[in-house]
């Protein structure tokens, strides 16, 4: 992978990681509202879940296909697998 793919893997997996954490601030928020029954609160933690939500899809979507168009994930597709290969494309990252 040349260095301007890797950066672009990184950037991705770091939007990945801030969506995580506002859905997951989301969430915990969800959860206040449901106990102090606030309908408002409740409807407006629903539509900004809907947004990362989407927004969560169209990383995903990026991450693959940044995968499927880098030369190195071809040449690793086509390169024999080895058992003890510590190699992980962009995707297979945590």
């Amino acid at each position: 992978m040349t260095h301007q793919e890797i950066a672009r893997c990184f950037d991705l997996l770091e939007r990945r990681l801030r969506l995580v954490r506002q859905l997951a601030s989301t969430l915990e928020q969800g959860q206040t509202a449901l106990v102090t029954m606030d309908a408002e609160q409740i409807e407006q933690q629903v539509n900004d879940q809907q947004a990362l939500c989407h927004e969560w899809r169209l990383v995903e979507h990026e991450i693959q296909v940044q995968y499927r168009t880098s030369p190195a994930s071809r040449q690793y597709a086509t390169a024999p697998r080895r058992a003890d290969s510590s190699w992980k494309p962009c995707q297979q990252l945590p």
